[in-house]
């Protein structure tokens, strides 16, 4: 592999004309690829994958923002008065990957819970949000409570510790590097899309594969993925062979 094929997979992408390497467009600008290709410029047919990936990255971002809108009046309104109780607000639960659109008719509306390992009717994909003040007068971390209502259980979202999120994104990199080399899998591209707080690694088999077979048919309304910065940073650890 040459050295302008070694950087495919970096955080920017190639950008084709008459087959040779003209420029190379930051990630985060891949919208601008459509607009370019009415002047003969195109992206390499090894990375339509990955550009497929950052939209739906991008397309998740703007799905997730009204409702941390949402949290962040709600936050602000709560700490503004503390004479008042603090009540509950229902947001995109942080653990729900998406919802069954209409090409996966068998499940059309379902929702794509990551907590879980479940694909359920019964969940809309939200879950409710308070703030815990005892915790916030008293400085300790876990101020923010989100629960299910499905399960009626308190969500953890304690951060990974440093050693296990290590080992999650080493594990990540490995499964993107195999499947740029050509041994394509369900948890090579899952790496690329599932939100950090959900481990690949520990996510049922039987489930992964359910949710790889709709990501091949376009069939998710996704609701949570990783950020950008976070493809961008694995991305980034992948060395393909040269």
């Amino acid at each position: 592999m040459n050295s302008e094929q070694g950087r495919l997979h970096g955080k920017y992408v190639p950008i084709l004309a008459d087959g040779q390497v003209k420029l190379y467009l930051p990630l985060e600008r891949y919208c601008e690829i459509e607009g370019m290709k009415a002047s003969g410029y195109n992206v390499d047919d090894k990375l339509q994958h990955l550009v497929a990936t950052v939209r739906i990255i991008k397309d998740t971002e703007e799905r997730r923002e009204e409702s941390e809108q949402r949290k962040r009046k709600f936050i602000e309104e709560s700490l503004g008065d503390f004479s008042r109780e603090v009540g509950s607000i229902s947001i995109i639960c942080p653990y729900c990957l998406g919802k069954i659109n209409h090409k996966c008719e068998g499940h059309q509306g379902d929702i794509l819970c990551g907590r879980y390992d479940l694909v359920t009717p019964e969940c809309d994909g939200k879950a409710s949000y308070t703030i815990d003040r005892a915790n916030l007068v008293m400085g300790i971390p876990e101020v923010e409570r989100y629960s299910c209502p499905v399960k009626g259980a308190q969500l953890d979202l304690a951060i990974y510790e440093l050693k296990y999120l290590k080992e999650e994104m080493e594990w990540r990199s490995r499964e993107i590097h195999r499947s740029i080399m050509g041994e394509t899998s369900c948890d090579g591209e899952l790496s690329k899309v599932f939100p950090i707080r959900i481990s690949v690694r520990r996510t049922s088999r039987n489930f992964k594969e359910f949710v790889y077979s709709l990501m091949e048919k376009d069939a998710v309304d996704w609701l949570n993925t990783l950020i950008l910065d976070d493809l961008t940073s694995l991305l980034e650890r992948v060395r393909p062979s040269r």
